[in-house]
């Protein structure tokens, strides 16, 4: 989920990621942990920021470009109250009923993350 407003210098993004993909990354580059360890982690970030970054490369304008990303596990419950582990689902309020990404959801269940990433984008 990508997120700007006139508030930021340049948009970021919320990334639910595959944690298969992330931990055969994470093998690779020599790092362990959990799979909220690994999201938590700053080479992890950076790698998929530039993985974003290069699929976008000469489809945007200088100040369109991320600046930043957070990255969720999706590995928490599907069901109930979400959460910052939670996997974006309609049954939680992070997917409409159709499946498209609900970003007032998605906001809600990772207030500190949103916050973080605001600080990185001012």
């Amino acid at each position: 989920m990508c997120y700007g407003d006139g508030d930021l210098r340049r948009p970021f993004a919320l990334v639910q990621v595959n944690m298969t993909e992330l931990k055969k990354w994470a093998a690779g580059a020599g790092i362990a942990g959990t799979d909220e360890e690994l999201c938590q982690n700053k080479e992890a970030r950076k790698a998929v920021l530039d993985s974003l970054m290069a699929a976008a490369k000469g489809k945007l304008g200088k100040n369109e470009g991320l600046v930043a990303v957070g990255l969720s596990p999706g590995t928490g419950p599907a069901e109930g109250a979400p959460s910052e582990t939670s996997p974006w689902s309609a049954e939680n309020g992070c997917r409409t009923a159709s499946g498209k990404l609900d970003r007032k959801g998605i906001q809600k269940a990772h207030p500190a993350m949103m916050e973080e990433l605001k600080a990185a984008a001012a």
